[in-house]
């Protein structure tokens, strides 16, 4: 009965990252892809009696980076979800042993027939760097949906310590929840605009001219991310205007919502003609004289600004 369960919350937990993926744009991804593994001894699971032979990643999706020039991303998702049990929130032995096997999984992809394909696959699109990186969904559908795995996580340097990994993202119920309702917040929000992610101009891409400065591809680094910037287009061809949004796990403050708000004039004053910030946190009634002080330390006003909670309640009809 154990394992039917086990099989059944696997299944469900790679059903819903499937959603997850076509939602933030990581479209038409690669299920289930399986490849050699060329360091057996080293790759050998604590539990095995001989050394591996096979890895597998649950998804493999890659795209070219709007964030960094002449890079092509390559995501390995590992997939572990529970729908009978909540996950303990301490780095036990099973969450290092999941780490492990897609870290593991990494360093053998590179040596793999698959990334051959890759390489064939985006032929005759400009790229020079490869970068892969592994990403292991950890979330529970008996837990809280807010539920924070990776603050327990992340405070060990296991996997610092004992991997050579450039860049490597766990992502819970709360960043999984974040996202989504950062998404169905927009499409309640500004219903009549496109929804693009923003990739901003930086040392690393500033001679990618001819790129735009939004995509429906979520970049891979939202997800070690405390926010979510999006830029909404609204009107015809020649005609669009452009609102510059972000969405924050953080809590709504002075300098919080002051620095965000001069991170979206730095980033898109030749674009944007409107900003939007959405908090978890926000209450017209708690806040409204915070919103006005970093509204003015800006010369900004209600006008083109708008502050708003991310999941509004009951309190939030008071807001508008």
């Amino acid at each position: 009965m154990s394992g039917e369960k086990s099989k059944s919350s696997g299944e469900t937990g790679e059903y819903i990252i499937n959603k997850f993926f076509n939602i933030v744009g990581w479209k038409n991804a690669n299920p289930n892809i399986n490849y050699s593994c060329f360091k057996g001894e080293q790759h050998k699971r604590k539990e095995a009696e001989k050394n591996r032979t096979v890895h597998g990643v649950d998804a493999q999706y890659a795209y070219l980076s709007g964030l960094e020039s002449d890079m092509l991303i390559n995501i390995l998702a590992s997939v572990k979800h529970t729908k009978n049990s909540c996950y303990p929130l301490s780095l036990n032995l099973l969450v290092k042993s999941h780490i492990k096997d897609i870290l593991d999984s990494e360093k053998c992809f590179q040596l793999s027939s698959h990334r051959k394909q890759l390489m064939t696959q985006f032929s005759g699109q400009r790229f020079t760097k490869v970068r892969n990186v592994p990403v292991l969904f950890y979330f529970s559908s008996e837990d809280a949906t807010d539920a924070d795995y990776i603050s327990r996580i992340s405070n060990s340097r296991y996997v610092h310590q004992d991997f050579d990994i450039e860049e490597f993202y766990i992502v819970d119920n709360r960043k999984l929840t974040f996202i989504l309702d950062s998404i169905e917040c927009l499409n309640t929000k500004y219903p009549d605009h496109d929804i693009y992610f923003h990739q901003g101009t930086s040392s690393l891409n500033h001679m990618d001219y001819d790129k735009p400065a939004y995509t429906k591809i979520m970049p891979v680094e939202y997800l070690g991310s405390p926010f979510v910037n999006f830029l909404l287009k609204k009107g015809s061809v020649g005609e669009e205007t452009f609102t510059f949004v972000t969405l924050t796990q953080d809590e709504i403050s002075d300098e919080s919502l002051s620095n965000y708000i001069f991170i979206a004039k730095e980033r898109t004053a030749k674009i944007a003609s409107s900003y939007g910030f959405g908090f978890y946190s926000y209450y017209k009634d708690d806040h409204e004289t915070i919103v006005n002080s970093a509204l003015n330390k800006h010369n900004l006003t209600q006008d083109n600004v708008r502050v708003f909670n991310l999941k509004p309640n009951f309190r939030n009809l008071n807001d508008e």
